[in-house]
């Protein structure tokens, strides 16, 4: 339809960046603002060939750096789930 605003959610399957930044590159199905930067694809490309784990973390802030530069989405709020964990408890 035809709309100006719209209200979606979206909860991460894993503990990383990628699991809420791969949703946003030009080709993902999952991409439903429709949005298309040749900059942040290009930095999500490069995650993947980063040497170590403080490269990938200064790519993921940069490509977080291009959404909010260019307005792609607006985060509203964030999710919360409180857990209580007993620290004898493993698995």
């Amino acid at each position: 339809g035809t709309y100006d605003v719209a209200r979606a959610g979206w909860c991460a399957d894993y503990n990383e960046p990628s699991s809420f930044l791969n949703m946003m590159l030009s080709d993902s199905s999952s991409n439903t603002p429709h949005y298309k930067s040749a900059e942040f694809d290009k930095l999500m490309a490069n995650v993947l060939t980063a040497k170590s784990k403080d490269e990938r973390a200064e790519l993921y802030q940069k490509a977080e750096v291009q959404l909010d530069k260019d307005s792609a989405i607006v985060p509203l709020y964030y999710y919360v789930n409180a857990r209580l964990v007993k620290p004898y408890v493993g698995g």
